[in-house]
């Protein structure tokens, strides 16, 4: 009956959402709401948390897919668009790969102008390919429109050191240290496959190497693991 399965769809919605934020237990997270989802297909935070665990449990392609049928159910979902751009970006095999995440991002941007974090990616993903301007152009508007833009701030950092200014890129570290507060402590590298990461948040192709800043304003050191992933991609 229809009210049986409304029932039955926030049962299995509720639990699915309390496994991913309360539990961060993706994968016990996944079948509560594919099971939500076949009571209810239309249901978007479903369907973006179904992407969000899949991705976090490496089943990249599944994630995709499922972010791919919400653009398609609603093609102003922002949120949708960045996290599949973000998401193609970060496990991009091909340059192809690269041109259809800046696409759906450059989509996402349009639909919202003032959002930072698909700035941020375009920015990384212009780094990634060994375009200084272009990436500079978007982190510099990062930082000037996010007042916690430390992502954006590491990265023109990188920038300036590499362009030879160092006293610059110390200056922007500064900056990013402070922007993190008197009780931040760096988390270390990130791995790829922590699924106990908050699971709406976004991992981007460069965050691992802000996670595991030491805070330092010591440029040498703070960019040398960045330095060599960007030319070893770039080969």
């Amino acid at each position: 009956a229809p009210r049986e399965q409304v029932v039955a769809f926030w049962r299995a919605q509720r639990a699915a959402m309390n496994a991913v934020k309360s539990e961060k237990d993706p994968a016990k997270a996944i079948p509560l709401f594919e099971e939500a989802l076949r009571l209810n297909p239309q249901h978007e935070d479903s369907v973006f948390y179904l992407a969000s665990c899949l991705a976090a449990m490496g089943k990249v392609d599944g994630a995709l897919a499922r972010l791919a049928e919400l653009m398609r159910a609603n093609p102003m979902s922002h949120r949708a668009r960045q996290r599949w751009g973000t998401l193609r970006a970060r496990t991009a095999r091909s340059p192809a790969d690269l041109d259809e995440a800046v696409r759906v991002l450059e989509r996402a941007e349009a639909i919202n102008p003032e959002e930072t974090g698909v700035r941020q990616v375009l920015g990384e993903i212009a780094l990634v390919r060994g375009d200084r301007k272009t990436a500079r152009r978007h982190l510099e508007r990062v930082v000037r429109t996010n007042v916690k833009g430390v992502g954006g701030l590491y990265l023109l950092a990188y920038l300036d050191w590499k362009e030879g200014d160092t006293s610059h890129a110390a200056e922007f570290l500064k900056k990013a240290r402070e922007k993190l507060g008197p009780d931040w402590k760096p988390s270390g590298a990130t791995s790829e496959g922590d699924v106990k990461r908050v699971m709406h948040e976004d991992t981007t192709l460069l965050s691992r190497f802000v996670s595991s800043w030491d805070g330092a304003s010591d440029a040498d050191r703070a960019f040398r693991a960045l330095d060599a992933y960007l030319d070893e991609s770039r080969r």
